[in-house]
């Protein structure tokens, strides 16, 4: 008994078809109109209606209608290409600006940096100082309850030497 080979699962990714380098040529230009803002979308969709049978056919042998349709694409592609250019050049204005921006902005964080370490310094020893005053506080603190200590001694002594003196006195 013979079995039977099994069915592959998946043939893998399918090939892509080779564009006819005319129809690839076509589609790119298909797509330039489109991105032309300079003609209406009515104008766009009749060039591009156009583009197979004019610039498909070899130059030698386009009758005087088709060379007119390529000279208006020609036309609409310069224009398209000119709006390009001009986004182009206010990008690259805009970027300059931004780029401008970004140096002043760095010169001013650096000079905050600095600020922000002299700031730093200023309140370090600050710090020390008010550490140093604290000790002060703290040992005139102390200083003042032993006088005070002292003078409740002392005035123990000077009540225990007046009523000495007062019974002497009496006596």
């Amino acid at each position: 008994m013979v079995f039977k080979r099994p069915a592959r699962a998946s043939s893998g990714a399918a090939k892509r078809a080779k564009l006819d380098p005319v129809e690839r040529a076509c589609s790119l230009v298909l797509e330039g109109i489109s991105e032309s803002n300079s003609v209406p979308k009515v104008v766009q969709r009749m060039l591009g209606d156009m583009v197979e049978a004019s610039l498909g056919a070899p130059v030698d042998e386009r009758h005087k209608f088709q060379a007119s349709v390529v000279a208006m694409i020609r036309e609409v592609l310069k224009g398209a290409e000119a709006g390009m250019q001009e986004e182009v050049a206010k990008v690259a204005e805009l970027f300059a600006v931004a780029e401008g921006a970004t140096v002043k902005n760095d010169s001013a964080i650096r000079e905050a940096d600095k600020d922000v370490a002299a700031q730093e310094a200023k309140a370090c020893s600050a710090k020390v100082a008010l550490a140093s005053d604290a000790k002060a506080v703290k040992a005139t603190a102390q200083a003042i309850t032993e006088a005070e200590e002292s003078q409740a001694a002392g005035e123990e002594t000077l009540q225990g030497a007046q009523t000495k003196r007062a019974k002497l006195a009496s006596a």
